[in-house]
């Protein structure tokens, strides 16, 4: 698992404004969150987003609802930053302010609907554009992934989360 060092954080979420030093905790708890949103194909946007099977996605968002938590409770408050500043406070906007939200709105239903009334004979791709609130729930999960891929963005900027560029 790589470790990081300490530095200076801004980030800027709109509603909510967090800037401070960072330790190398901060640093961990940001690569952590990094690697959960950067390897979900459900959480930002990608060439085979339009090829995704609802179903698969409702399963990684819960699991990554579980993980997030998992990284607050790794890196409590007293651990990391300044009184003002913790990533927890991120995590929780993200957890409770996007992905709680659609999960509440849209898992039930589709999987009630997937399970008992969509016809098991059609393609799982195909089957899925029947569900007859499709479209909205698509329009919701891309609010989702945008405000992730937005967080992911502002967690490789704030802590410098990309590999060293070759001089080559």
């Amino acid at each position: 698992m790589a470790v990081f060092s300490g530095g200076n954080v801004s980030l800027n979420l709109g509603v909510l404004q967090l800037s401070g030093e960072f330790s190398d905790a901060d640093r961990q708890c940001a690569w952590e969150l990094y690697t959960e949103l950067r390897t979900r194909g459900a959480l930002h946007d990608h060439p085979t987003s339009e090829n995704e099977l609802m179903s698969e996605v409702l399963d990684s968002l819960y699991t990554f609802f579980s993980e997030a938590r998992g990284i607050m409770k790794r890196f409590p408050v007293g651990r990391l930053g300044t009184d003002i500043y913790h990533l927890g406070f991120l995590i929780d906007d993200l957890l409770n302010n996007y992905l709680r939200p659609f999960l509440n709105e849209w898992q039930a239903d589709f999987r009630y609907w997937w399970q008992s009334q969509a016809d098991q004979q059609l393609p799982p791709l195909t089957r899925q554009g029947y569900y007859p609130y499709f479209e909205e729930m698509m329009s919701d999960h891309v609010v989702l992934k945008l405000a992730m891929k937005e967080t992911l963005d502002m967690l490789v900027q704030a802590y410098d989360l990309l590999p060293p560029q070759s001089t080559e």
